[in-house]
């Protein structure tokens, strides 16, 4: 695809990656490419533990069968939370495939991002400080997917920042 990468307004060049691998802690940091990798990511992680949380979360009422996903989440804000989007995403740990499914041979996959719930744009929240919501989610599983594998992720990202104020997750027991 040979297209002029600034016939897309809704990007900015800084949104843009150019080099493999990526990593982002918490939305504000960036690691690129291999070189020194560990250091600069454990550099990275201990950067951003010592920055407070603005919210509290945790995922309640966990539940999945072969035909549904369900669960609630808890947000609770430590500071005043303003133009916040909450993602939920459902992730397989583990995927195999009995034949590759690409060029590169690969048959194994690591931490598959199956869908979001509602959407991939999340909901937005506003919460003053020290009030809670609970957001339910429930959404139909697919039956490719292996139930036992399933795992919720849930985070707050600030929408002009995009820093990452807090996450959870839940692997079924």
């Amino acid at each position: 695809d040979h297209r002029d990468l600034h016939s897309f307004p809704t990007r900015r060049s800084s949104d843009l990656i150019f080099t493999n691998p990526i990593v982002w802690f918490d939305g504000v940091i960036s690691e690129l490419g291999t070189s020194n990798l560990d250091a600069r990511l454990e550099n990275a992680f201990q950067t951003r533990t010592i920055v407070l949380p603005k919210a509290a979360m945790e995922i309640l009422h966990f539940k999945k069968s072969n035909d549904m996903v369900s669960g609630t989440i808890r947000v609770e804000a430590l500071s005043e939370l303003q133009n916040i989007k909450l993602q939920i995403a459902v992730v397989e740990k583990n995927v195999d495939y009995e034949n590759p499914p690409g060029q590169n041979g690969q048959k194994h996959f690591f931490d598959v991002l199956r869908t979001f719930y509602p959407t991939p744009d999340g909901t937005l929240l506003s919460l003053p400080v020290d009030e809670k919501t609970f957001i339910q989610f429930s959404l139909p599983s697919a039956s490719q997917w292996k139930t036992v594998q399933l795992e919720v992720i849930a985070f707050l990202q600030d929408q002009d920042t995009k820093e990452v104020l807090q996450a959870a997750s839940t692997l079924y027991p």
